[in-house]
């Protein structure tokens, strides 16, 4: 599985690159073709072959090979259609990259590992209780997909109007995102407050106690009430991201983890497991805090159009 991770990355840069030039539909295709195709390699790897667990990464490595290879082929083929010249390597847009790379690769990492953390909290109060949070921790994925994909759609929105100086755009995708977020999040918690026990009974099954049932929903619960302090963050996240302000979306996310944390490990050992919960919103609430606080700074139309006359100007100087 290892082995297949530059065909991962690969596909996740050119998912991100058909994005940038409104080509968003290709990259879903690639996704569900490769999905099937990983389906149909492991009935047929471990059920046919019998390779077992070898079988089912084997399977992995094959379907996003094949999805990044065309990937690629078709995203060559694409840009076929501009007139700039190409080159392979310039190591001025690499430092421009890694200036918004690496923030987001540390807010993506250390979010991991204080996930970890935060189960590590949880196994001390047993088995059943960890089946319930692991339960809801899924359940929670599946409606941040709907968040994360609305602000990383916001991000090359932002940069693209940006790029083009059409800056009161930026606005209003901006608001049109926070409604988007508002829409779903009041849909999460219809889905939520109805079915929150049938939900985790997909995870859970007969095989759940009472126990791991009441975790499960009370967790569930709690944050479908919260659900759109994670839209609202996500949404600024992305205009920070768009902009290229970097400093201040990775302070907000620690601040973030950093709440999370500290009240799991204070709190949850000595009042009990719900503690690892209660501090969800709150985190996501002070994260939204600082990243807007941060975007308003920068918001002012003048400051923003002058920056880009100057990047255009000394662009101009060069040639």
């Amino acid at each position: 599985y290892f082995v297949g991770f530059p065909f991962l990355f690969m596909y996740n840069i050119l998912s991100t690159m058909f994005t940038s030039i409104g080509e968003s539909k290709i990259p879903l295709g690639l996704l569900i073709f490769s999905s099937i195709l990983n389906i149909i390699m492991d009935l047929w790897m471990v059920a046919g072959l019998g390779l077992g667990v070898f079988g089912a990464a084997l399977a992995t490595l094959i379907a996003q090979g094949i999805s990044a290879v065309f990937s690629s082929l078709i995203f060559f083929y694409r840009m076929r259609q501009y007139k700039s010249p190409f080159h392979w390597f310039d190591g001025q847009e690499l430092h421009y990259m890694l200036r918004i790379a690496i923030p987001s690769v540390l807010q993506q990492s250390t979010v991991s590992i204080g996930m970890m953390i935060v189960q590590a909290v949880v196994n001390p109060f047993g088995t059943q209780a960890l089946a319930g949070y692991s339960a809801t921790m899924r359940v929670e994925n599946v409606f941040s997909l709907i968040f994360v994909s609305i602000g990383n759609a916001v991000s090359p929105y932002v940069s693209q109007n940006l790029g083009a100086q059409k800056i009161g755009r930026i606005k209003k995708g901006y608001h049109a995102a926070l409604v988007l977020d508002l829409c779903f999040a009041v849909l999460a918690f219809i889905i939520i407050e109805t079915l929150h026990t049938q939900i985790s009974s997909l995870f859970l099954g007969k095989d759940g106690t009472a126990f791991a049932y009441q975790v499960s929903g009370d967790y569930m619960r709690w944050i479908g009430y919260f659900f759109i302090f994670m839209g609202i963050k996500m949404a600024t996240d992305g205009v920070l991201r768009g902009l290229g302000i970097m400093r201040p979306f990775l302070i907000a996310n620690m601040v973030n983890l950093a709440i999370r944390l500290s009240v799991a490990l204070i709190f949850a050992p000595r009042f009990g497991i719900a503690f690892v919960w209660l501090a969800v919103p709150a985190g996501w609430l002070a994260n939204f805090l600082i990243s807007y606080a941060a975007l308003r700074k920068s918001w002012p139309d003048d400051r923003i159009a002058v920056s880009c006359n100057g990047c255009m100007d000394s662009a101009e100087t060069k040639k």
